[in-house]
């Protein structure tokens, strides 16, 4: 699987960014409590059912909130014949290093996964 750091991510946002198709597979919840402007949300359970949503012309680069749930929905989309990008260390580490690069919301409670 191939892994991106938030650094060049935010490289490639500045420099190309109609050639990302940036995608966060966290509940919408989290989604809405922060998330990179230019990523759109798919939460990783609808993932197989949008697949034809992915725009597989452009860089796949997939964000959760550590990179576990993120990397592996990579490993499930290689499989289905999409290559995909994780972003090291999720939105932690993006945070951390670029919090004026992130939307926050409101924290809300929600019920479930979503």
């Amino acid at each position: 699987m191939q892994s991106i750091t938030a650094k060049e991510l935010v490289s490639l946002l500045e420099k190309t960014p109609e050639k990302i198709d940036l995608i966060d597979v966290r509940g919408t919840g989290e989604y809405n409590e922060s998330h990179i402007p230019e990523a759109r949300n798919i939460p990783m359970h609808l993932i197989p059912m949008r697949l034809n949503e992915i725009d597989t012309k452009k860089k796949v680069i997939l964000v959760c909130l550590s990179g576990g749930r993120s990397g592996h929905m990579c490993g499930f989309l290689e499989n289905s014949n999409i290559q995909a990008i994780n972003l090291d260390w999720g939105m932690m580490k993006f945070i951390d290093a670029f919090p004026n690069k992130v939307i926050h919301g409101e924290k809300k409670k929600l019920f479930g996964l979503f």
